[in-house]
């Protein structure tokens, strides 16, 4: 059996009760939903986005971009986006990625490598392309940096 209530009959929830996320016989207006939101604030100030970002092999100095934490962050990621399609990679896959260090008898980077103080995140492109598998082969190819951009992810 469904009971209906009228507005008169609801209980509504409290900003407390709303902020602490604990009552389930309330019902959250929008200010209410607002305000449990915003109490979270964490949830959303904590974490860094950049714009997509070229990829430019061979490229000298680092790209400099301001994540806004006013501390070191605790970790950091960078995402390809496919522009245009290759190697199995349709237009808006995504690869994720930490960032690492080939040091086989190579010796070259096959990544970017990411650096981060309490300002900035510093990334650099590898000089001779960027090595990924590829989504139908599993095979390792170098992505035409002109086909992807890339995203810069951090946590606090």
């Amino acid at each position: 059996m469904t009971t209906k209530l009228t507005p008169a009959q609801a209980v509504v929830a409290s900003q407390a009760e709303a902020e602490a996320g604990i009552a389930t016989n309330g019902f959250m207006t929008p200010l209410a939903t607002s305000q449990a939101i915003a109490s979270q604030g964490t949830l959303i100030t904590d974490r860094f986005v950049s714009a997509e970002l070229d990829i430019a092999y061979g490229s000298a100095a680092p790209a400099t971009i301001a994540h806004g934490f006013g501390a070191v962050p605790f970790e950091a990621f960078v995402h390809f986006i496919c522009k245009t399609a290759e190697f199995g990679y349709s237009v808006g896959d995504v690869i994720l990625f930490h960032t690492s260090y080939d040091s086989s008898t190579t010796g070259r980077s096959w990544l970017p490598s990411v650096v981060a103080d309490a300002t900035n995140l510093y990334i650099s492109n590898p000089r001779t392309g960027i090595v990924a598998p590829n989504k139908t082969t599993g095979g390792l190819e170098v992505l035409v940096a002109a086909n992807w951009k890339y995203l810069l992810k951090a946590r606090k």
